[in-house]
């Protein structure tokens, strides 16, 4: 069961750094290109540099969870180490997105309220699939071998 949450969390992970192309951006929230062309080309320039970065490192964190969710004791040192990254990233991703972008102060719209919603709730399950494995399988493997 916890091979599927984390094949889950590694394919969110991926359509994640997908959607943080800037381009792609854009395209999702109309007022984007409105709200950036108000900024100073430097601001606009660390945004999107930002937002590459960002993407790249969830599709390259989601391919790597894929690859090693596989059991080879061989990489329960790697795997382990791996895992607690991947908690503490997601878990900060949560927080962020439950402190920094409350809905009450932003007054989006219903439209950016389900975003808002579906974004805890993907962040809250990323959290907890890279979590359980180290509470739950990881130290049974690492004791058997």
């Amino acid at each position: 069961m916890m091979q599927y949450g984390l094949i889950f969390a590694g394919l969110s992970s991926i359509a994640l750094g997908i959607f943080h192309i800037p381009q792609i951006w854009g395209t999702i929230f109309t007022q984007w290109n409105t709200e950036m062309n108000g900024l100073s080309l430097l601001s606009r320039k660390l945004i999107n540099t930002v937002l590459v970065a960002l993407g790249l490192t969830l599709i390259i964190l989601g391919v790597a969870t894929l690859l090693l969710i596989k059991e080879n004791p061989a990489y329960y040192a790697v795997l382990g180490w791996f895992l607690v990254f991947c908690f503490i990233f997601w878990t900060w991703r949560l927080a962020w997105q439950i402190m920094y972008f409350p809905y009450r102060k932003l007054n989006p719209g219903r439209q950016l309220l389900v975003l808002h919603i579906f974004l805890i709730v993907i962040f809250l399950f990323n959290t907890i699939a890279y979590l359980a494995p180290l509470i739950i399988v990881l130290p049974i493997g690492i004791l058997k071998h």
